[in-house]
Protein backbone atom coordinates (compact mmCIF):
# COMPACT_ATOMS: atom_id res chain seq x y z
CA UNK A 1 0.00 0.00 0.00
CA UNK A 2 1.53 3.78 -0.95
CA UNK A 3 2.26 5.51 2.02
CA UNK A 4 1.47 9.19 1.92
CA UNK A 5 3.21 11.87 3.96
CA UNK A 6 1.67 15.54 3.91
CA UNK A 7 3.78 18.59 5.46
CA UNK A 8 3.18 21.78 6.20
CA UNK A 9 2.07 24.60 8.75
CA UNK A 10 -0.72 23.91 11.22
CA UNK A 11 -2.99 25.79 9.22
CA UNK A 12 -5.27 25.49 6.33
CA UNK A 13 -3.36 26.94 3.39
CA UNK A 14 -2.14 25.73 0.85
CA UNK A 15 -2.05 22.14 1.87
CA UNK A 16 -5.55 22.19 2.98
CA UNK A 17 -6.92 21.34 -0.82
CA UNK A 18 -5.01 18.02 -0.30
CA UNK A 19 -6.27 17.27 2.65
CA UNK A 20 -9.51 17.51 0.85
CA UNK A 21 -8.42 15.27 -1.79
CA UNK A 22 -7.52 13.12 0.78
CA UNK A 23 -10.68 12.74 2.39
CA UNK A 24 -12.84 12.89 -0.54
CA UNK A 25 -11.00 9.38 -1.79
CA UNK A 26 -10.83 8.14 1.53
CA UNK A 27 -7.35 7.38 1.94
CA UNK A 28 -5.27 7.69 5.02
CA UNK A 29 -2.49 9.80 4.65
CA UNK A 30 0.44 11.39 7.57
CA UNK A 31 -0.43 15.08 8.09
CA UNK A 32 2.49 16.46 9.34
CA UNK A 33 1.55 20.01 10.89
CA UNK A 34 5.09 21.97 11.32
CA UNK A 35 6.11 24.56 13.78
CA UNK A 36 8.05 27.87 12.29
CA UNK A 37 10.80 26.19 14.71
CA UNK A 38 10.85 22.88 12.93
CA UNK A 39 10.07 24.35 8.97
CA UNK A 40 13.45 26.61 10.05
CA UNK A 41 15.42 23.12 10.66
CA UNK A 42 13.76 21.18 8.17
CA UNK A 43 13.55 23.63 4.88
CA UNK A 44 17.03 22.45 4.25
CA UNK A 45 16.04 19.27 3.08
CA UNK A 46 13.03 20.52 1.13
CA UNK A 47 12.84 20.09 -2.49
CA UNK A 48 12.30 24.09 -3.12
CA UNK A 49 12.87 24.84 0.83
CA UNK A 50 8.93 25.51 0.89
CA UNK A 51 5.88 24.33 2.14
CA UNK A 52 3.86 22.32 1.92
CA UNK A 53 5.61 18.99 0.60
CA UNK A 54 4.45 15.42 -0.33
CA UNK A 55 6.42 12.34 0.34
CA UNK A 56 4.66 9.22 -1.28
CA UNK A 57 6.71 6.49 -0.60
CA UNK A 58 9.74 8.65 0.66
CA UNK A 59 9.99 10.40 -2.48
CA UNK A 60 8.92 14.36 -2.50
CA UNK A 61 7.10 16.28 -4.52
CA UNK A 62 6.96 19.88 -3.95
CA UNK A 63 4.75 22.87 -5.03
CA UNK A 64 0.81 22.68 -4.02
CA UNK A 65 -0.55 22.18 -7.51
CA UNK A 66 2.06 20.15 -8.49
CA UNK A 67 0.32 17.76 -5.49
CA UNK A 68 -2.88 18.32 -5.49
CA UNK A 69 -3.22 17.60 -9.75
CA UNK A 70 -1.20 14.48 -8.65
CA UNK A 71 -3.80 13.52 -5.76
CA UNK A 72 -6.58 14.47 -8.37
CA UNK A 73 -5.07 11.90 -11.20
CA UNK A 74 -3.92 8.95 -8.29
CA UNK A 75 -7.66 9.11 -7.23
CA UNK A 76 -9.86 10.04 -10.28
CA UNK A 77 -10.17 13.54 -9.71
CA UNK A 78 -8.74 15.16 -12.80
CA UNK A 79 -11.63 14.63 -14.77
CA UNK A 80 -12.79 11.80 -17.32
CA UNK A 81 -12.31 13.61 -20.77
CA UNK A 82 -9.51 16.41 -21.96
CA UNK A 83 -11.68 18.85 -21.37
CA UNK A 84 -13.11 18.23 -17.43
CA UNK A 85 -9.33 18.05 -16.95
CA UNK A 86 -8.92 21.08 -18.09
CA UNK A 87 -11.94 22.86 -16.45
CA UNK A 88 -10.18 21.07 -13.00
CA UNK A 89 -6.82 22.71 -13.70
CA UNK A 90 -8.68 26.58 -14.50
CA UNK A 91 -10.22 26.10 -11.10
CA UNK A 92 -7.04 24.91 -9.10
CA UNK A 93 -5.12 27.54 -10.93
CA UNK A 94 -7.96 30.31 -10.21
CA UNK A 95 -7.67 29.01 -6.42
CA UNK A 96 -3.80 29.40 -6.43
CA UNK A 97 -4.72 33.20 -7.94
CA UNK A 98 -7.35 33.24 -4.90
CA UNK A 99 -4.61 32.64 -2.49
CA UNK A 100 -2.17 34.95 -3.32
CA UNK A 101 -4.74 37.69 -3.57
CA UNK A 102 -5.67 37.22 0.16
CA UNK A 103 -1.73 36.33 1.33
CA UNK A 104 -1.52 40.07 2.50
CA UNK A 105 -5.34 39.32 4.76
CA UNK A 106 -3.52 36.54 6.44
CA UNK A 107 -0.53 38.33 7.21
CA UNK A 108 -2.30 40.81 9.45
CA UNK A 109 -4.48 38.57 10.50
CA UNK A 110 -1.84 36.24 12.06
CA UNK A 111 0.31 39.30 13.06
CA UNK A 112 3.18 39.77 10.63
CA UNK A 113 1.95 43.16 9.39
CA UNK A 114 -0.52 45.99 10.59
CA UNK A 115 -3.19 47.51 8.17
CA UNK A 116 -6.90 47.40 8.86
CA UNK A 117 -8.07 48.94 6.12
CA UNK A 118 -6.44 46.05 3.89
CA UNK A 119 -8.59 43.25 5.76
CA UNK A 120 -11.59 45.33 4.79
CA UNK A 121 -10.56 45.71 1.09
CA UNK A 122 -9.44 41.69 0.86
CA UNK A 123 -12.79 40.89 3.25
CA UNK A 124 -14.77 43.36 1.15
CA UNK A 125 -13.75 42.84 -2.50
CA UNK A 126 -11.13 39.78 -3.44
CA UNK A 127 -13.19 37.33 -0.57
CA UNK A 128 -16.74 37.99 -2.15
CA UNK A 129 -15.40 38.32 -5.28
CA UNK A 130 -13.84 35.19 -5.76
CA UNK A 131 -16.91 33.04 -4.12
CA UNK A 132 -19.12 34.57 -6.72
CA UNK A 133 -16.51 33.39 -9.39
CA UNK A 134 -16.78 29.73 -8.23
CA UNK A 135 -20.46 29.39 -7.53
CA UNK A 136 -20.65 30.71 -11.51
CA UNK A 137 -18.29 27.86 -12.42
CA UNK A 138 -20.22 24.95 -10.98
CA UNK A 139 -22.72 25.37 -14.03
CA UNK A 140 -20.03 23.79 -16.27
CA UNK A 141 -19.16 20.42 -14.58
CA UNK A 142 -21.08 17.58 -14.91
Amino acid sequence: MVHYKLTYFPIRGRAECARQIFALAGREYEDVRLTHEQFAAARPNLPFGQLPVLEVDGKQLSQSLAINRFLARQFGFAGKTAFEEALVDSLADQFADYLTEVKPYFLVVFGITKTDNLVREIEERRIVAWTCKVASFRHQLP
